[in-house]
Formats: C-alpha cells, sequence, structure tokens
C-alpha cells in the first residue's frame, strides 16, 4: 500500500465556511469516525476530532502535506489490515 495523502483521499469531505472566511473550505476526515474519537481521547488532543485543516478557494491548494498521525487508513496500514475498535 502507497502512503496515504489527504488531498486524493475518498473519505475527505469539504465544505464552505461561514463568517470572515467565507472564500475557504473546512476539509475534514470522513473515514472510520469511531477511530478517530478513540485516538484522539488517547491521544488528549484537544481539537474539533477529525478536523484536518482549511483549503483556499481561490489559491486552489490544499495545506495539509502529509497526513495526520490519527489517519484510519495509516492504522490499517501499520496494523496489519485492521483497526482495533475495542
Amino acid at each position: 500500500m502507497k502512503e496515504c495523502k489527504c488531498k486524493t483521499c475518498e473519505y475527505m469531505f469539504q465544505y464552505f465556511t461561514q463568517g470572515a472566511h467565507p472564500k475557504r473550505k473546512a476539509v475534514w476526515c470522513r473515514g472510520d469516525e469511531e477511530y478517530i474519537e478513540k485516538y484522539f481521547n488517547e491521544h488528549k488532543i484537544n481539537k474539533a476530532k477529525g478536523f484536518i485543516g482549511f483549503y483556499n478557494v481561490y489559491k486552489k491548494d490544499f495545506a495539509v502535506t502529509k497526513t495526520p498521525k490519527w489517519c484510519p487508513l495509516n492504522a490499517i496500514k501499520h496494523e496489519g489490515g485492521k483497526i482495533d475498535k475495542a
């Protein structure tokens, strides 16, 4: 399996934000949400679960250059093909 990249991942989800920055999209991971929540809780990550970053509509670039450590696809790759949800 090749390296996972959020930019090309099938689980990446974008939507327009409201308010001060209406021309950017918020980018979220909608992979294995149970795994993401478990990872955030275990590592005491205090931010929105599954939030990756922002996407500038005008520049057409994606700010994330590498996959977050909590990526469910990386867990599958490193855990021998399955995610432990226990």
